[in-house]
């Protein structure tokens, strides 16, 4: 049985505190690596998405325009309504109490 100076056991000891604390500081920098990944794939995303967004919103414009509008009712025969044509309804009085 061989007895352990002080210096050796402390070398020792170092050693497996600096092999635990690379191999902490590794799964540290690896869950960096995923988040930042997903990060980025989020980011595309999000771009992705809202450039489908703002071509749905340019084709929501063009088809409610008025210029378009009117365009597609010449194309199906309408026309404005004549003033005979037109019924105002006036709003029922409000009674109080009810609402």
């Amino acid at each position: 049985m061989s007895i352990r100076s002080p210096a050796r056991t402390q070398v020792i000891g170092l050693s497996i505190l600096c092999v635990v604390a690379a191999c902490a500081v590794t799964w540290m920098r690896i869950g960096t690596v995923k988040n930042t990944y997903t990060y980025v794939q989020n980011q595309k995303e999000l771009n992705r998405l809202q450039q489908e967004l703002q071509a749905e919103r340019v084709k929501w414009l063009k088809l409610t325009s008025p210029k378009k509008l009117e365009l597609l009712a010449r194309h199906l025969g309408l026309a404005a309504p004549k003033m005979t044509q037109v019924v105002r309804l006036h709003p029922a009085p409000k009674t109080r109490g009810l609402p």
